[in-house]
């Protein structure tokens, strides 16, 4: 009987809060608020660079594939400006050396205009969402 009275006393005890636990829960749901703000611009943040990289590999494959089609040109032009040059003792026919170059043009041209777009349209991105 004594243990059943004490189980009553001590399921109908409800103490006040304290004024330290107040404190504790308003400061714990203000963090908590700013945890899902973070997560928000987080994810914010992430769409947009998603985007961002999307515009860019789109604008580097777009010009790579034009200066493809300039291909024959381009080895022309580089094959008039090897031929051109002083013979530097070089072993590589001058065709190959021509076709060679113009690649490493290309590829150079395709990453620059990548990054070139990545910083544009991020910092656009970045200034608009803000």
């Amino acid at each position: 009987m004594e243990k059943d009275d004490l189980k009553d006393i001590f399921s109908a005890y409800n103490p006040p809060p304290a004024q330290s636990t107040l404190r504790f829960m308003s400061r714990l749901n203000e963090r908590l608020d700013t945890v899902e703000l973070i997560k928000e611009r987080n994810t914010s943040c992430r769409r947009r660079s998603r985007l961002a990289v999307a515009v860019a590999g789109i604008a580097g494959v777009a010009v790579g594939s034009l200066l493809t089609l300039a291909m024959p040109w381009l080895s022309e032009q580089l094959v008039r400006a090897i031929s051109s040059l002083p013979d530097m003792h070089v072993h590589l026919p001058v065709q190959e050396s021509a076709a060679v170059a113009a690649w490493a043009l290309i590829g150079i041209a395709g990453v620059l205009t990548s990054l070139g777009t990545y910083d544009l349209v991020a910092s656009s991105l970045r200034s608009s969402g803000d």
